[in-house]
């Protein structure tokens, strides 16, 4: 059978809802084939219905990792059409496995392929996502007007959360993962933060008091605390929940640890130092 509904087993795809649950079925099968790293998928487009080949194809170009394949089986006209599988040396000679080459979007998707979207609800996302890296828009951080833009719009920052901001920023524009909790409770990054701080805002810090902050290192309620009050403002300036998700400080667990970066690609964020 090709799909199965809770207990309602399909051997066919004849009717809407047949149509709209394979793709569905076949991208849970896709999905937890490709967690197994060792694994390489092999996938026949060959067979079945036209809608079928379609959207595997599809599923595939979704979820399929560098070393997965695509193939169509293709015979001699004399014998198309003839049976499901060869039955003569004539018939099994006349075969030729082509492979296929498609676009693999696995690497754009990374963080919506770890949710539990339906395809359709993947496939939506997917091309708003195309979208908005298609597009010309930025956001732009203005970093001495306490400024963060994005097309018309604009919102205000305390120098403390811009700055905080920027090294984000300019951590992703340096192509880098983000920031570890280690490394953000340290000494080295609340220095970092402070110098910003002093440099572009004449941020008094006493340096007699060796319990401040930027000698202690931002503690981690400080830390989520601003980043809470970050994103808020993030979410002011863009409507769109989708897009807000690409510039907000969100945070990702690595090797037993969490690090907090911004989605958006590089060429997705500006700024201003003057």
């Amino acid at each position: 059978y090709v799909a199965e509904e809770e207990s309602l087993k399909f051997f066919d795809i004849k009717t809407d809802k047949e149509n709209i649950l394979f793709p569905n079925k076949a991208a849970d099968l896709i999905k937890k084939l490709t967690e197994d790293k060792d694994s390489v998928i092999h996938a026949s487009l060959s067979g079945g219905r036209k809608s079928m080949s379609a959207h595997l194809a599809l599923v595939m170009a979704l979820f399929a990792r560098s070393n997965d394949k695509l193939y169509h089986i293709l015979t001699d006209e004399q014998f198309e059409f003839n049976n499901f599988y060869p039955k003569s040396q004539a018939e099994a000679k006349a075969l030729t496995i082509a492979e296929i080459p498609f676009v693999k979007l696995r690497s754009l998707n990374a963080p919506l392929l770890k949710s539990g979207l339906s395809y359709s609800n993947l496939v939506d996302k997917t091309q708003k996502r195309l979208k908005f890296l298609t597009e010309n828009e930025r956001l732009i951080i203005e970093l001495k007007e306490l400024t963060v833009r994005y097309q018309n719009n604009n919102v205000h920052f305390t120098p403390i959360q811009i700055s905080l901001f920027t090294l984000f920023a300019e951590k992703k524009i340096r192509k880098s993962n983000g920031f570890s909790k280690e490394e953000i409770t340290s000494k080295e990054f609340a220095e970092h933060l402070a110098e910003m701080l002093v440099e572009n805002f004449n941020f008094y810090i006493d340096t007699k008091d060796k319990k401040h902050w930027s000698k202690t290192g931002l503690d981690i309620e400080r830390f989520l605390s601003l980043k809470s009050k970050i994103n808020g403002k993030i979410k002011k300036l863009i409507q769109d929940p989708e897009i807000q998700n690409e510039f907000i400080i969100s945070n990702e667990r690595a090797w037993g640890n969490s690090v907090y970066s911004t989605k958006a690609p590089k060429e997705k964020l500006g700024i201003n130092y003057e």
